[in-house]
């Protein structure tokens, strides 16, 4: 037998920490994918919804992706300034006038959430690799848990990507 460096419970949290961080990832990366490749197959397309997600309708939030980081004409054409240049959407908070585009649409917002939550996965990850003994070389302890997680994520993701977000 070897000797925890911390506490059986803190192991634990780790594990549970970085399989809920890396499948939560995993989820964010299939509503990636359904938005931008199967948004009318899926269970965020509702035509004729007056729902909204952050303010905008949510048909244009969920179904587009790049076109919602600039502001539009009345005509639903890319607005373009003096220059050429298309005119970026800003967002007001307090006296800021700041480029939000993680709230503009789906596929970037989701894209943050997986950002994070990789992060997250990381710093938890640390805390598996001290679990095992210190008499196995750093890279098997690595590669088991990398093995692991991918495994996880690859379960996550086809599930949500090919049923659970599919009409």
């Amino acid at each position: 037998m070897f000797e925890l460096i911390y506490p059986l419970w803190f192991h634990i949290l780790c594990i549970h920490v970085l399989l809920f961080a890396a499948g939560y990832a995993a989820y964010c990366s299939a509503v990636q994918d359904t938005v931008k490749h199967r948004f009318k197959d899926s269970i965020f397309y509702k035509p004729g919804t007056k729902k909204k997600m952050f303010g905008f309708d949510w048909n244009w939030w969920f179904g587009s992706a790049s076109k919602n980081k600039y502001l539009l004409t009345l005509s639903g054409e890319l607005a373009l300034d003096d220059d050429g240049n298309y005119i970026k959407r800003k967002t007001k908070i307090l006296f800021w006038n700041i480029h939000l585009l993680q709230i503009y649409d789906a596929w970037h917002h989701y894209k943050m959430r997986k950002i994070v939550f990789w992060i997250i996965a990381a710093i938890a990850c640390g805390g598996v690799i001290t679990l095992f003994p210190f008499n196995y070389h750093l890279i098997w302890k690595m590669v088991a848990v990398f093995f692991v997680v991918g495994i996880a994520w690859n379960v996550v993701f086809n599930k949500f990507y090919d049923k659970i977000l599919r009409r």
